[in-house]
């Protein structure tokens, strides 16, 4: 570990790639991104599909929807239970809302 930090410090280092770094993995093919138009969704569908959706796009910037009305980008479902129309907002805990959806409901980071 220290030969390493050593040699980080050399200015005249220069590291080795990795084999096989950067590279694709051979019989595989490269899939382009996601749009936000991909990711859509209706609050109608089942709480099931609706947190697949919002699982594969995970992370930045999320999946855009318009819960209540208004726009917003959504992160981390996960099961809950309550009673409302589709897209509506049917409680809130610790910055988390609980969405209504076709089936259930969803708990909305």
């Amino acid at each position: 570990m220290l030969d390493v930090v050593e040699r980080a410090a050399d200015p005249a280092f220069r590291p080795t790639p990795l084999r096989g770094a950067g590279h694709p993995v051979p019989g595989t093919t490269r899939r382009p991104g996601l749009s936000q138009a991909d990711r859509r969704f209706d609050w109608a569908t089942d709480s099931e599909s609706i947190a697949r959706r919002i699982h594969a796009a995970d992370g930045f910037p999320g999946v855009h929807t318009v819960p209540a009305g208004e726009e917003v980008s959504v992160f981390d479902a996960r099961p809950g239970t309550g009673v409302g129309a589709p897209g509506e907002i049917i409680g809130r805990c610790r910055g988390h809302v609980l969405v209504a959806t076709g089936s259930e409901a969803l708990w909305i980071g």
